[in-house]
């Protein structure tokens, strides 16, 4: 990215991150992760205690300005956690996971919240804190220990800035291959470098910087299945509800213990966005109406009229000129966060405004990235919602507890994916924050030879026939249009009567005439004891459950529940099924010929992933096959 001074952008990886995912363009993948590995090999990154300095006065990361920000290791966190997300090395974990815990240990506030960052210098030099010498790693380390541990990290007696050295990796060729017991070497120098000099901290604690650290703890938590970092993430969210405001209004500072400058676009937007990934962590709509009021805030009181958002809202104090902020700099823009907020918003809740805000935004936003793409980075990540399809998830759930399988199947990198959790005590939250929806069609493409078209599969989550009505309106919304992608209701645990509903009135209309032919996901729900249900997978017509057909014998109810007990244990939202239609054959051929080999036969087909082996002994038991049923 660009000679020195080199700032990360976790913006700009971020973006080509899930630009990669949806377009399959390798090469913006390749971009991302030399980066990430070059960023943590080199002295920005504090190999010792975790964390980045602001940025890199070289061109190879090596020596930074020693000053490390809340807001920068936030949102690298977040870049880090997307990138083990979608690839699973074992690296991007330990660097998402050592920079939150630097911010957890060094710039929580005890009262709460995270002071916004630590000095450069210490004793009036410069990086001196974080500077080693070879003698004083073999004092602590002891010499032959000491020895091979500079080695390995360039410490050496010339030094590599100011005579002496910033530990790195950057010379090392086996930098992914560390000795064991070099964690317990780190922790030790980390120790002594705190008790050789002080770090001052500067101790305000911003709106803005805290919305972004909201963000990386709640997605490290999803990703993670880290219960500690969704404690620390929900802490923080009540901490910002009950000492951030002033008489209703949101401020942007908190010093000392006083509430200072009203609340500007970026905190705004970036406390917002940390209420929503909270949300995605645990599953509580009432993170989603939070983060709802605030972007009503910004479309009533920062708007241009025109698309475009000012930095200062209409009720501040009045300057000679009022900016209007859209290019980003080190860390994403307030208007580039605010287009991500509206299209998450709008994706979760089916709020037209926040749609219509979105893409009132983005087109003053393109004017700018048409011809400087970097310019707005983040705001191209909402620029992916609107040119590629989305998924959709809705989850109907017994109790309170997130299923499993969900967990499993949103701990993936999906940036096209938005997931709904409905539970009786989440209920009536969700139907305050959800806009009644109905199934609608968005055509994509440059032509008509290379469109297609996306449903969107909206429902009122609070309405008696939710999702039954949301379903079953696609056989009037559908027209005479056969290639729909990615249709998602996942249900987990008891299906009610009104889930069986949907996959009656729905997909019992349409299956018979081609309509769900191009879907990749039609319905998957998990078992429940209800009648309806049973019927519901084993109607009088041909049904699809996750794409497998399924036809009317003599016991419908029957097939059906052995059907809901099959899905009960192996449905999964996986990556893919790479073998749809055999799967589908296999199925229907092992239902009509009592054949358990071809069950097995079958779920050999299927991700190892989906733990078949209790699914067969459920069938089993089931009596799936008796009597030639």
């Amino acid at each position: 990215f660009g000679p020195a001074p080199k700032f990360p952008m976790p913006q700009n990886l971020i973006f080509l991150m899930r630009y990669a995912a949806l377009s399959g363009d390798k090469a913006a993948r390749a971009v991302v992760e030399d980066t990430l590995k070059a960023m943590y090999k080199g002295g920005i990154f504090d190999h010792f205690g975790g964390g980045f300095a602001r940025y890199s006065t070289d061109r190879e990361w090596l020596a930074p300005h020693f000053e490390k920000t809340l807001c920068d290791n936030a949102l690298l966190t977040f870049a880090y956690t997307e990138a083990w997300q979608s690839g699973h090395m074992a690296l991007y974990r330990y660097v998402a996971e050592a920079t939150l815990d630097y911010c957890m240990r060094e710039l929580a506030a005890p009262g709460g919240g995270y002071f916004c960052a630590q000095d450069a210098d210490s004793g009036g030099e410069e990086g001196a804190y974080y500077l080693f010498t070879p003698d004083e790693v073999k004092k602590i380390l002891g010499e032959d220990a000491g020895r091979h541990f500079c080695e390995c990290y360039d410490i050496t007696a010339e030094g590599n800035f100011r005579g002496k050295s910033i530990p790195n990796l950057l010379l090392n060729t086996r930098w992914n291959l560390l000795p064991e017991g070099y964690d317990d070497f780190r922790e030790e120098l980390r120790m002594y470098r705190s008790a050789r000099m002080e770090l001052n901290t500067d101790k305000k604690i911003l709106t803005a910087a805290n919305g972004l650290m909201l963000m990386a703890l709640s997605r490290a938590a999803r990703a993670f299945s880290d219960a500690r970092y969704l404690a620390a993430a929900r802490e923080l969210a009540a901490f910002m509800e009950a000492s951030l405001f002033r008489d209703g209004a949101l401020m942007a500072c908190l010093c000392g213990g006083v509430l200072k400058l009203p609340a500007q676009l970026d905190d705004l937007v970036f406390y917002a966005l940390g209420l929503t990934e909270l949300y995605a962590a645990d599953y509580d709509p009432a993170h989603i109406l939070a983060a709802q009021r605030l972007a009503r805030e910004v479309t009533a009181h920062f708007s241009d009229g025109n698309g475009a958002y000012y930095r200062t809202a209409d009720t501040a104090e009045k300057l000679i000129t009022r900016p209007l902020e859209i290019i980003d700099g080190a860390l994403p823009s307030g208007s580039s966060g605010a287009a991500v907020l509206f299209d998450v918003l709008s994706r979760l809740t089916g709020d037209v405004s926040m749609r219509q805000a979105r893409d009132g935004l983005l087109s003053r936003i393109c004017g700018y990235t048409e011809k400087v793409p970097e310019a707005s980075a983040f705001a191209l990540c909402a620029l992916l919602s609107a040119v590629y399809p989305a998924k959709e998830i809705l989850c109907a759930a017994p109790d309170e507890a997130v299923p499993e399988l969900l967990k499993a199947v949103t701990a993936r990198y999906s940036p096209e994916l938005t997931v709904l959790l409905k539970s009786p005590a989440r209920a009536g939250a969700l139907a305050l924050g959800i806009a009644r929806r109905e199934g609608r069609f968005f055509k994509a493409g440059s032509d008509d030879s290379d469109a297609h078209f996306v449903l969107e599969l909206f429902v009122d989550i609070g309405a008696e026939d939710d999702i039954g009505l949301a379903v079953g309106s696609l056989h009037n919304q559908a027209g005479g249009l056969v290639d729909v992608h990615d249709v998602h209701i996942l249900a987990a645990g008891h299906v009610d009567q009104h889930s069986a509903r949907a996959v009656d009135l729905g997909f019992k209309q349409r299956a018979g005439d081609g309509f769900l032919g191009g879907v990749d996901h039609a319905v998957f729900a998990a078992a429940g004891t209800d009648a309806h249900v049973g019927h519901a997978a084993g109607f009088h017509h041909r049904a699809h459950i996750g794409k497998v057909q399924v036809d009317h014998r003599r016991h419908s109810d029957q097939i059906g529940n052995a059907l809901n007990t099959l899905a009960q244990h192996v449905i999964r939202l996986a990556e893919g099924f790479q073998h749809r239609g055999a799967l589908a054959d296999h199925l229907q051929q092992a239902i009509i010929g009592d054949h358990y080999q071809r069950i097995h036969a079958l779920l050999q087909l299927v991700d190892a992933k989906l733990c078949v082996l209790h699914a067969l002994l459920a069938l089993k038991e089931e009596g799936l096959g008796h009597n030639g049923d």
